[in-house]
């Protein structure tokens, strides 16, 4: 499956999240479910990181997900790796 540039999933996104909020009358219900952002390893660098959960916090995300699934790394250690790295490279961010 063939992944859209980060703009158009920004959009994208905020528009799913739009559509949800018209949907449901009182906007306070919809904080009862949680809204989980995700961040693939392959998709992006240390350096898009912090913007790809400010854009997620933005739309309103309660959770986030780091995964280094189909990004080519050899072993679990590796994963644990990759994980460290985006927790010190995106510190508080979160």
């Amino acid at each position: 499956m063939r992944s859209l540039p980060t703009r158009d999933r920004d959009r994208l996104k905020g528009t799913q999240l739009r559509q949800v909020r018209h949907r449901i009358p009182d906007w306070q219900r919809i904080n009862r479910i949680g809204i989980e952002g995700r961040i693939a390893l392959g998709q992006g660098s240390p350096e898009n990181w912090i913007g790809e959960i400010q854009a997620w916090k933005e739309l309103g995300a309660t959770h986030l997900t780091f995964n280094t699934m189909k990004a080519g790394l050899a072993n679990p250690a590796a994963h644990i790796d990759a994980i460290r790295r985006f927790k010190e490279a995106t510190g508080g961010a979160w």
